[in-house]
């Protein structure tokens, strides 16, 4: 059996940032999402950020990018990360400022669904 190949991300890309505002019962945290693709326009990283640095949110969604990003690079689509993280259900979970997801049920539901939104092709439409 072959070993697995990483494939590298070209030195210059394009991307995108997506700032979720979630309105939880302990207040409000912004989440950023930023996201890196290959050439032909496939997610192969991902970045979470949470506006609270060196909080426990903080290192467990540097954690969760790094650990995202790997795998997208060895070539686990990203419907099967986004299949594993949508409908998780913990704290902090609320609202949100985005009309298409209004109710989360985690900061990985929130994260699982945009990537959803974003990166996976629905049919009859073009992502």
């Amino acid at each position: 059996m072959a070993a697995p190949e990483r494939r590298r991300l070209p030195e210059e890309r394009r991307g995108l940032t997506k700032r979720i505002h979630l309105r939880h019962a302990h207040g409000d945290l912004k989440i950023y999402v930023q996201t890196g693709t290959f050439a032909d326009g496939t997610l192969g990283e991902l970045f979470l950020k949470a506006d609270r640095s060196g909080s426990t949110i903080s290192g467990l969604l540097d954690a969760l990018s790094m650990t995202a990003s790997v795998a997208l690079q060895y070539g686990v689509p990203v419907e099967t990360l986004i299949g594993k993280w949508e409908r998780l259900r913990f704290e902090p979970s609320g609202t949100t400022s985005d009309p298409k997801m209004r109710q989360v049920s985690s900061i990985v539901d929130a994260v699982a669904r945009w990537l959803r939104a974003r990166y996976v092709k629905q049919e009859g439409r073009d992502v």
